[in-house]
């Protein structure tokens, strides 16, 4: 999937730069609003059983950092679920815990609920080593 610097909609999975090439993802439900597993601090610095999915504002996502918002192609549209779908799954799993940087992380977490799929390609590619 690409990214691009442009307004989401509701359902985006959208990003931001942690730092050097890692990313916190989220989910984009409309009204400046964001639904993410965890924050970009908390993934840093707090103990993973303080870090859930929780739904706060695009600046405090971003936390100075700048939006990245996905580009859908012909197959993920084709696979991904619809909007409102995306963001009800989302809203459903709102206070889950058990974050885990290698196995269920933010971008797992954005995958499963778009794509229905555990998936985290920033995880593979870190952990491969």
């Amino acid at each position: 999937m690409k990214f691009d610097v442009r307004d989401p909609k509701e359902g985006d999975i959208i990003r931001v730069l942690i730092r050097d090439k890692y990313y916190h993802y989220g989910i984009y439900v409309g009204d400046d609003r964001v639904i993410e597993f965890g924050s970009k601090r908390d993934v840093l610095s707090a103990s993973k059983d303080e870090v859930m999915v929780k739904e706060v504002s695009v600046s405090e996502f971003l936390d100075g950092g700048h939006l990245e918002v996905s580009i859908y192609s012909f197959i993920d549209n084709i696979k991904r679920n619809k909007p409102k779908k995306i963001v009800e799954l989302a809203r459903g799993r709102l206070g889950e815990k058990g974050y885990d940087l290698k196995d269920n992380n933010c971008e797992h977490f954005c995958n499963e609920v778009t794509f229905n799929k555990h998936y985290s390609s920033m995880s593979d590619e870190y952990f491969k080593k």
